[in-house]
């Protein structure tokens, strides 16, 4: 029997009842039983300070962080839109992370974003793709995972009960087994 599968999913919403937050515990439920997922929050990360990084080097919170990242098989980032953007807390963990080499580096990374807008988070995994492209992380270009119109698609409770949704996230769940796969082969020389 092999090791499960490791994925953490980091939520870049601080809400209690954020949607983001929400669909990385649906991933939870839906992902395969070989999968093991941590849903990761970012209320702990301070404000990146590259001086204070040069004085006393990387605060525990961050160590933790990274630490949780390196181990991951793979990383699922769940974006808010906010200002037709990512939000300023998931700005800033990934600056946390930049700098060569980066922890992101040739790890396999999974967007997904979930809205109230009928566009689902669009505009922001179009800049979280492009923050991301420094790191040198391998990050999913297809499916595109978005789920708009949020408030319909979850209950009270913050359960993704839309079932067209919940097809389209396990599908996505499943591409990204094979993009995690595909990134770990071996080169061919």
């Amino acid at each position: 029997m092999s090791a499960p599968t490791r994925l953490l999913a980091i939520c870049g919403s601080l809400r209690k009842a954020s949607y983001n937050r929400s669909a990385l515990h649906a991933i939870a439920e839906l992902a395969a039983p070989d999968y093991d997922v941590e849903v990761r929050l970012l209320h702990d990360i301070p404000m990146y300070d590259h001086d204070f990084v040069d004085e006393h080097g990387d605060p525990e919170a961050v160590q933790r962080y990274k630490a949780a990242i390196a181990a991951a098989d793979g990383i699922i980032i769940a974006t808010p839109e906010y200002s037709h953007s990512i939000s300023g807390v998931l700005k800033n963990a990934l600056d946390w992370l930049h700098g060569k080499p980066s922890v992101l580096a040739r790890k396999p990374v999974a967007i997904l974003s979930v809205s109230s807008s009928v566009l689902g988070g669009s505009r922001a995994q179009y800049d979280l793709r492009k923050v991301l492209q420094p790191s040198e992380a391998y990050v999913l270009g297809m499916p595109e995972m978005m789920i708009g119109g949020a408030r319909r698609k979850f209950d009270e409770r913050g359960v993704l009960t839309d079932e067209a949704a919940r097809t389209e996230l396990a599908a996505f769940i499943a591409a990204f087994g094979d993009w995690m796969r595909l990134v770990r082969q071996p080169a061919a020389v």
